[in-house]
């Protein structure tokens, strides 16, 4: 017991002082956490015990259960072909790419190959989407591009760790066969029974204890580690047992609020994790080793250059602007935290048994990730250096047509809109625009409706509605459609960003159209009627007219219920709509 807490008390104290300064440098707090492993192995190498490490699996497996609770089908189906073909494509290129150059330039043998292959083949999750986030670029269309690829990366390192998690101690080729036969009976009896209390009594369970916070915590744990503990006795990870236990729940209405309730249980057994991989690295035997540079740097620049350009090709063939496919593929130019969970399983089910593998790739996750928050950051800047932009006109395309061409084989459909028929362009296909649009009945045929949402592309072309699959955000795209026969512009987005170039764009179109945007706070409204809007949606202020007319006259009750009633039979008309669409 003093062992183990003040094992933690070392952990904490170190870690919190390497996280501060990583946060102060802008540095993501992963790498901080591995080098206080390195630094505690160096200074109290015997706080690292078999019993330490077990806190860490905890973390790997609430950050599954986490995972899986993302894996909903709806929002499969919606992330599109283009994140399916870049996420796979890559994968596979990454791949064949380290395999090469681990078999024939390192020399290493076919297990570490193996383990050097599939490290580089990912991304990080948890960094791309925690600054992509605190940027507020997460609605963005590249962002749901990342996303996009994520899951399907996140999926193919599931089907990776299910597989190392029941191969123990022997070849791992001899074991892939045995390991199939063996657990495809029990895999397929633990399925049925999760999928069976799923369709049955889960979604009422999770509505009696969603009645108090505490008791949905409490659930919310207990059914993880119930799940985790029944994957073990029938002889599959406990990461395998909490991953299902999360995907059961994914598509139940209170996921969200169960996830943000154990999330920051899952940070403190991950940075446990994150620590114990640092404690993994030897210093020496790395500055003693012959080729430890030569692997390093190769390895570094297959993450920073090599895995961005192969989405910047795959996504390429799919007629995107540049802007899009060029900050997709910036984002994916570091390792992954799942990277070192495959690695974490290797070691412990004795299949990887040199630990200089580990070491060598902690070394170059450590500088990927560095290097690569400052270049997500500094994205915008980033393209707009000369030879990026000179690299951009070379490789970009008339995009509308393309566009239009992956979602509508309508050659007429086509034709009208080249010709810039429309009059209307309505950006987002969101609550408001879609009654918007209900109100031109008359008229769907000389209205553009831009959206970067796949699923809502696909609905429009099927409606015979013309629509571009494209995000606000690109100034190549805003300048393509603009003609100057357009009268109306309406761009009710939650991006403000997209909001200003919308104004800046079509205000300087002569005759000028009439321009309605939104803004989320009346400084950001107020700059953009004086760039040239003619109207500024503020949702909350909005919301306080309407309030106000309806209990303007407090004297007449009866009048401020019928008033209610009818607000409230015309929206929930409007959500119905929206929801069916």
């Amino acid at each position: 017991m003093d062992t183990v807490f003040f094992a933690l008390t070392a952990i904490l104290i170190v870690g919190t002082l390497f996280a501060a300064i990583a946060k102060f440098f802008k540095q993501p707090l992963i790498v901080s956490y591995i080098i206080t492993g390195i630094v505690l192995k160096i200074i109290f190498p015997a706080i690292f015990d078999a019993n330490f490490a077990q806190f860490g699996e905890i973390g790997v497996a609430l950050l599954l259960f986490i995972v899986g609770m993302k894996l909903n089908p709806k929002f499969m189906k919606d992330l599109g072909k283009f994140s399916l073909i870049a996420g796979f494509g890559q994968i596979a290129f990454s791949f064949i790419l380290s395999v090469g150059l681990a078999k024939f330039l390192f020399g290493f043998c076919c297990e570490e190959v193996f383990f050097i292959a599939v490290a580089m083949c990912f991304s990080s999750t948890i960094i791309l989407i925690k600054i992509l986030t605190d940027q507020k670029q997460i609605e963005k269309l590249y962002a749901k591009l990342t996303t996009g690829i994520l899951i399907f990366q996140d999926l193919a390192a599931v089907v990776v760790i299910f597989i190392l998690s029941n191969i123990s101690n022997g070849n791992l080729a001899n074991n892939l066969l045995r390991v199939g036969w063996e657990n495809a009976t029990k895999g397929f009896l633990f399925l049925s029974v999760i999928y069976l209390i799923y369709t049955t009594v889960l979604p009422r369970v999770v509505k009696f204890f969603s009645t108090n916070q505490e008791l949905l915590f409490l659930f919310t744990m207990t059914w993880c580690f119930a799940w985790s503990a029944v994957a073990y006795l029938l002889g599959f990870s406990i990461e395998i047992g909490a991953l299902l236990a999360g995907v059961a729940l994914s598509d139940i209405p209170f996921h969200y609020e169960m996830e943000v309730k154990i999330r920051r249980i899952r940070d403190f057994f991950l940075i446990i994790f994150f620590v114990s991989l640092g404690s993994y690295v030897n210093l020496n035997q790395l500055i003693n080793h012959p080729n430890a540079l030569y692997h390093i740097s190769s390895l570094t620049i297959l993450a920073l250059l090599i895995n961005p350009f192969i989405i910047f090709q795959l996504l390429k063939h799919t007629k995107l602007t540049f802007r899009t496919i060029f900050l997709t593929a910036l984002n994916f130019s570091q390792m992954s935290e799942f990277a070192f969970i495959i690695l974490g399983l290797g070691i412990k089910n004795g299949i990887l048994n040199n630990d200089y593998v580990l070491q060598i790739l902690t070394i170059v996750a450590i500088i990927t990730m560095t290097i690569s928050s400052y270049l997500i950051t500094f994205n915008e800047q980033i393209l707009q250096w000369k030879w990026v932009q000179k690299w951009g006109k070379k490789h970009n395309h008339k995009h509308i047509k393309h566009t239009l061409h992956l979602f509508n084989k309508d050659e007429k459909m086509m034709k009208k809109i080249s010709k810039k028929k429309y009059e209307h362009i309505f950006f987002g296909y969101n609550g408001t625009n879609h009654s918007l649009i209900k109100k031109f009945q008359n008229k769907l045929h000389k209205i553009l409706i831009v959206d970067y949402n796949p699923r809502i592309i696909h609905k429009l072309c099927n409606k015979k509605l013309q629509c571009l699959y494209a995000d606000a955000d690109d100034e190549e795209i805003l300048d393509e459609i603009k003609h100057p026969g357009i009268k109306t512009i309406v761009s009710i987005l939650e991006n403000t960003d997209a909001n200003f170039k919308v104004v800046r764009t079509f205000s300087k179109i002569r005759p000028k159209p009439v321009i309605i945007v939104s803004a989320h706070d009346p400084e950001d409204a107020l700059k953009l009627y004086k760039m040239g809007a003619d109207f500024v949606v503020i949702p909350r202020l909005i919301s306080s007219d309407v309030i106000a007319q309806i209990i303007k006259d407090e004297n007449k009750r009866k009048d401020i219920k019928h008033k209610i009633k009818e607000f409230r039979q015309a929206q929930m008309k409007s959500l119905k709509e929206i929801k069916s669409f």
